[in-house]
């Protein structure tokens, strides 16, 4: 593929440009921005419209159109503009594709045998394909070009490496279009142009994709259960045990036999409720030290004043270099820049801090109230009083276990999605591993 002419139909205002090709292939092709004009000998050859050159040569070359294009933000310049290039194919023909500014989704093409024909005046019927959509027109020209080697990508998504505008030599690979996207959208043909296997990274991409998605499907259904996914085990071992102790108390009432019901509420309250209120007034006791701490390291301020030293070094009459003065402001700067990251991870654990505090609390006030019930059933003598209190208590349990049934539910769905995620991790270290070795 050779660019053989640019041309239009108004050559008076923009002039037919003829490039090497062929057998003139080996002539470089240089676009020279020099001012003339007296009256302008003070400007550069900047802004002569040597990169607006190109971008017509993409637009006739079947670009999408953007407000951003030239001819688009300049309609009422460009609206008469008809545009036409003529491209040396490898089967040794030209192809012709005229474009308008007026209406650029439409195309025609033409291919010949000959070179430098002029076609601004042709007839409709002397174009082989005379109304085009842009997207039939890329398709129609990527199969004259018949670039092998791009297969299974067309024409345009190489094109712009060699169309490439100012910004678009920062990096070399990645061209400014593809700056604000993702590398997903680049980089596996990049690879294809340098002769490696893409597929490796695409796949890499699509596990990418995949595992976030799976991720953040993870934090949704773990927003919804009370227990971790570790936990999934101790939660069944639980929910077992209290089911068996349900079916001994409700046995136990229908017979009106207190003593082991009795026994059980002792040991719950024992082995069980105030353990666990122990073991969370101590954990408060820390989150509040902590988070004392933390107010403390917060209100505290820098103290240094490069004002102060410079003063000092001035009333004792020492000189003050400038170099020292750099170096201390420096360090100034350094500490504030430590103060502010420091503050800011200080803050972070604050939060995380009043947020256990606040589930510890309100798990201390269940346990408060569970062993009230339990204390009032063992302190009372009366024995319809003490049934009654003990019903209500077979209740709790058992919607107790309705609720810890739907939480093993949902945590088993969360033990799936973490161990996709796991296997996705996994497939995607192996592509990686594959990707290192490639290249």
């Amino acid at each position: 593929m050779q660019i053989s002419r640019v041309y239009s139909n108004k050559p008076d205002v923009f002039a037919p440009i003829d490039f090497n090709c062929k057998e003139n292939a080996s002539r470089l092709n240089i676009v020279f921005g020099e001012v003339r004009h007296p009256s302008d000998q003070k400007r550069d050859s900047h802004n002569l419209g040597k990169t607006t050159l190109l971008h017509l040569i993409d637009f006739l070359l079947l670009k999408g159109m953007s407000s951003e294009h030239f001819l688009v933000r300049n309609k009422e310049r460009f609206e008469d503009f008809v545009f036409f290039i003529e491209i040396a194919l490898s089967a040794g023909d030209f192809a012709t594709v005229c474009r308008g500014a007026r209406n650029p989704n439409r195309v025609a093409m033409t291919r010949r045998s000959q070179a430098g024909l002029e076609l601004t005046e042709a007839a409709e019927d002397a174009w082989d394909h005379p109304d085009l959509s842009r997207e039939d027109a890329v398709r129609l020209l990527d199969a004259w070009l018949d670039l092998a080697v791009l297969k299974p990508y067309d024409f345009r998504k190489a094109i712009t490496y060699f169309l490439r505008a100012q910004g678009d030599y920062g990096d070399e690979l990645q061209l400014q279009k593809f700056s604000a996207g993702k590398d997903r959208d680049w980089k596996p043909f990049v690879a294809h142009l340098f002769g490696f296997n893409e597929t490796p990274v695409i796949r890499k991409y699509e596990l990418d994709d995949k595992i976030a998605k799976l991720k953040s499907q993870f934090a949704e259904r773990q927003a919804e259960v009370q227990f971790k996914e570790d936990q999934l085990p101790e939660l069944t071992a639980r929910l077992s045990v209290l089911q068996q102790q349900v079916a001994e108390s409700d046995r136990a009432l229908n017979a009106f036999e207190f003593d082991d019901e009795e026994r059980r509420m002792m040991k719950e309250l024992v082995e069980s409720v105030e353990v666990e209120v122990a073991t969370i007034n101590e954990r408060v006791y820390n989150i509040r030290y902590d988070v004392n701490q933390i107010n403390e390291a917060l209100s505290h301020k820098d103290k240094f004043d490069l004002k102060e030293v410079e003063l000092t070094f001035k009333e004792t009459g020492v000189h003050f270099p400038d170099q020292l003065k750099k170096s201390y402001q420096d360090l100034v700067n350094f500490n504030r820049q430590v103060t502010l990251e420091r503050n800011a991870a200080l803050r972070t654990r604050q939060k995380l801090l009043s947020e256990e505090e606040s589930l510890l609390l309100q798990r201390k006030r269940v346990l408060d109230h569970d062993r009230e019930l339990k204390l009032r059933v063992l302190r009372d003598t009366d024995t319809f009083e003490k049934f009654k209190a003990l019903q209500n208590s077979l209740a709790r349990e058992r919607a107790q276990i309705v609720y810890l049934e739907e939480q093993r539910t949902k945590l088993e769905l969360v033990a799936d999605l973490a161990r996709q995620v796991r296997e996705a991790e996994r497939d995607r270290g192996r592509v990686v591993d594959e990707i290192k070795a490639m290249v």
